[in-house]
């Protein structure tokens, strides 16, 4: 129950987690290790200019990345 590895869990902006950060993030959640999910976004380019609409993005996509890890 103790926690061995952390993993680094990147979504590519906007709302696309390719297939070795989902498969990587179900093996960390399987065996109950620690996972940070971060979003990849570039305000302007990959998300809304606005600073709302980027922290909106974000919130999306790291809730995203959070749900899947409790499934």
């Amino acid at each position: 129950n103790n926690t061995v590895l952390t993993s680094l869990i990147n979504a590519n902006s906007p709302m696309v987690f390719d297939e070795t950060m989902l498969g990587a993030l179900k093996v960390y959640s399987r065996h109950n290790q620690a996972c940070i999910v971060t979003p990849f976004i570039l305000a302007g380019a990959m998300s809304p200019v606005t600073v709302a609409g980027t922290l909106t993005q974000v919130l999306a996509e790291v809730l995203a990345g959070a749900s899947f890890t409790q499934l």
